[in-house]
């Protein structure tokens, strides 16, 4: 103990600088770099023989889930959080005795945490905190533990941080699907610990494992529950974003200091939280989510909302929902001959088949070799082209509108003859059951929008595919209104009659340079250069 009458002032201290005086990347007793160290020079290389987390031991059917709920404070940052759900879920194995003096491999995916844990420190005092306390419960039981990283996409606890009930990762329809093989047995490795940020500031953490999504059948609906086969009447994705919405109104009531309104009292409140919404600048679809919401988890509220869809119908007069704007075909060639020009020609070919057959990006992930139909010969006309099948009844997976198994002919005029062909050449070697598309949806949109960006048209976004390939055989009356609605899976024909944007889509083209428009030519190389009989396009 040192007393002393004065003392340095805070800034001058660093006790670490003056007493070690350590290199990190010589001396590991340190993970700070001094003021006075060099920098890091060629004597450090990359390690080829590491060896990744290898993606075989994450198969859904391998986990199940055996603990998970909502964060009650949001403001954390998310690698805290994550912090706190490994915490958890160490304390919770350090209770069995099975578990002590034993190694354990935990998968996180946040590469920072990962790291933080691994050398028991962290420049942030809440995650020290954290460190310190996985530190003491490994001492105490006497755990090695081992944390290494997961890329997300395979994170098999990436579902249930999204309301699911199943292990895997997060995709649209595929947990649900799940649900058909409960009776199959579960086999439980190491206990997996996920924590992720779902729409927006929505966070749950989840470990472990749970059996069942349900098992009161038969009283779920007299208890006031939801029945099973009430909750699959909507999508996976749907169910997130409802959650996801519900959760905002709570979070507003809670700020209101009112608490969940009563059902005689929920109409008001809800009217009242449509009005902050409407002057946070949000659009309608917004309120009408939290609408949609409200009605299927509360079922009794069901067209009792009247005050509500007043507010509604005064937000869309006065701020009125704008849809995407078709992409003109003009741009859908050159932005595929760019594609093909960086050598992306699956991108391009993805391309060209989103604008033919009007698919939505989420189908087209889906796709898998099966799906492309090759055409029959000497069997008709009607069998002589080359046909998609848009979420097949086998997958159990079905679209966005409930719908299995649509079939959708390649027979645009200007590229049924080669499309077909190039998508079967581009597969030839792969199994029925693989993607058609091999490459990550994310690189796609990117790759996607900086040909648009290159084409004078910035922030494109996949969908305009679908719109604009409606658009397009509407204007040039290649197919009737009918025929369009069939042919893009819609419901409704309003659905159909917001595509016909010929001055939109002028504006568009205005906003291209003018060797972009040349179609004519750009579609006989483009046609040349998918099946193989010249190189790439000089673009």
């Amino acid at each position: 103990m040192s007393v002393g009458g004065t003392r340095e002032p805070l800034g001058a201290w660093k006790p670490r600088d003056r007493a070690l005086g350590l290199d990190p990347f010589r001396d590991l007793d340190t993970a700070r770099k001094p003021p006075h160290a060099h920098e890091v020079g060629d004597e450090y290389v990359r390690n080829e023989e590491f060896e990744e987390v290898p993606l075989d031991t994450l198969g859904p059917h391998d986990w199940s889930v055996q603990l998970n709920g909502s964060w009650k404070h949001l403001q954390e940052h998310i690698t805290l959080k994550e912090g706190r759900a490994l915490t958890l879920a160490i304390r919770r194995l350090s209770r069995n005795s099975r578990h002590r003096g034993k190694r354990l491999l935990i998968f996180v995916d946040i590469v920072a945490l990962a790291f933080s844990v691994g050398k028991g420190r962290s420049c942030n005092h809440a995650m020290l905190r954290v460190n310190q306390k996985i530190g003491a419960l490994a001492l105490a039981c006497g755990l090695i533990l081992r944390v290494r990283w997961i890329p997300s996409e395979f994170n098999v606890s990436d579902g249930p941080s999204r309301g699911s009930k199943l292990a895997g990762w997060f995709k649209a329809g595929y947990l649900r699907a799940l649900r058909g093989s409960l009776e199959k047995k579960v086999v439980k490795r190491v206990e997996p610990v996920r924590m992720i940020k779902a729409m927006k500031k929505e966070v749950k953490f989840v470990v472990g494992v749970k059996n069942t999504p349900f098992g009161d059948e038969g009283k779920r609906a007299q208890k006031g529950k939801l029945t099973m086969l009430e909750v699959n009447s909507i999508s996976g994705v749907q169910e997130a974003q409802y959650q996801h919405y519900l959760r905002c109104f709570k979070d507003f009531c809670k700020e209101s200091k009112i608490g969940f309104p009563k059902d005689n009292k929920l109409d008001a409140v809800l009217a009242d939280y449509f009005d902050v919404l409407f002057l946070d600048g949000k659009t309608a679809a917004e309120g009408e989510k939290t609408l949609a919401s409200l009605e299927f988890f509360n079922h009794k509220m069901k067209g009792k909302l009247t005050r509500s869809r007043k507010a509604l119908k005064g937000w869309r007069r006065l701020r009125p929902p704008k849809s995407r704007l078709p992409l003109p075909k003009p741009a859908v060639w050159g932005i595929a001959m760019r594609l093909l020009f960086k050598g992306a020609r699956e991108m391009a070919l993805t391309t060209l088949l989103s604008f033919d057959v009007y698919l939505r990006p989420g189908e087209t992930a889906d796709l898998k070799v099966k799906n492309l139909v090759r055409p029959v010969g000497n069997a008709g006309v009607q069998y002589k082209h080359y046909t998609v099948v848009i979420k097949d009844e086998d997958d159990q997976i079905p679209d966005k509108t409930g719908v299995f198994s649509n079939s959708v002919k390649l027979d645009n005029p200007l590229t049924a003859s080669w499309l077909g062909p190039a998508l079967q050449q581009m597969v030839r070697k792969r199994k029925q059951d693989d993607p058609l598309f091999s490459f990550e949806q994310d690189k796609y949109r990117k790759r996607f929008q900086e040909a648009g960006s290159w084409l004078g048209l910035p922030n494109l976004h996949l969908y305009q595919l679908r719109h604009g390939g409606a658009s397009d055989d509407l204007c040039q009356r290649i197919r009737d209104h009918n025929a369009v609605k069939d042919r893009g899976r819609w419901l409704t024909d309003t659905s159909v009659r917001r595509y016909a944007k010929s001055g939109k889509v002028q504006e568009m083209l205005n906003k291209m340079p003018a060797w972009a428009l040349h179609a004519k030519p750009a579609v006989d190389k483009m046609g040349a250069v998918v099946r193989g009989h010249m190189g790439p396009l000089s673009v």
